[in-house]
């Protein structure tokens, strides 16, 4: 058998084909599929956007509980208890106008 390449028999050729086509396989998964790198950035800018969201959240619950400590009985903010009278309520003082928005 006259072999261009001699130092490559059939079984050589097999293994350098089986490695060839693991490589490509691999390629071609790391691009495509639901376990890509695409897929990962757009993960780990979801996650991003998530954590500032929890952040958000968790600021507006202390303030929120900073207000409920404030309104509880014994220890009420004057102040506090006068701006959520004029919320709920509608109240006002005479020098007041009051703008009503649909």
């Amino acid at each position: 058998m006259n072999n261009q390449y001699p130092f490559l028999s059939n079984k050589h050729t097999v293994f350098l084909a089986l490695g060839l086509f693991l490589c490509v396989y691999f390629l071609y998964h790391s691009f495509q599929g639901s376990r890509s790198y695409p897929t990962l950035v757009s993960l780990d800018h979801s996650i991003e956007q998530v954590k500032s969201e929890l952040s958000a959240t968790m600021e507006q619950r202390q303030y929120l509980e900073r207000q409920v400590v404030m309104m509880r009985p014994g220890s009420v903010n004057q102040d506090l208890l006068e701006e959520r009278v004029r919320i709920v309520l509608g109240y006002k003082t005479p020098d007041e106008f009051v703008i009503l928005q649909p």
